[in-house]
């Protein structure tokens, strides 16, 4: 075989794998541009599903008023607003208070 026939084989293999090698690359770049987009718009969306608190949240609650309110059952209804009032609450109660239990 001459030295051109060799280079023909190579030339073809090399084409296979370059285009191997830009087909592996467009899939690498297609998945960091979906993770990124998901990063970015899947909080978004969470914040733009949720839904205005429909009742005034009170803001100038005592501590002992808060110590007097009925324990929740932990259903929320995810708004900002009532997220605000519940880290506000929670900045208020000492951890060392005690707490009565009433059975029902």
């Amino acid at each position: 075989m001459s030295a051109v026939g060799h280079f023909r084989i190579l030339s073809g293999f090399l084409r296979r794998i370059h285009a191997l090698i830009r087909l592996a690359l467009s899939f690498v770049l297609m998945a960091i541009l979906l993770f990124l987009a998901a990063i970015i718009l899947v909080p978004m969306l969470l914040i733009a599903t949720r839904t205005l608190a429909a009742v005034v949240l009170p803001s100038n609650e005592t501590r002992e008023q808060i110590y007097n309110l009925a324990c929740s059952k932990g259903l929320s209804s995810g708004s900002l607003a009532e997220g605000e009032l519940i880290r506000r609450r929670r900045s208020l109660v000492e951890l060392s208070h005690p707490i009565r239990v009433l059975h029902q």
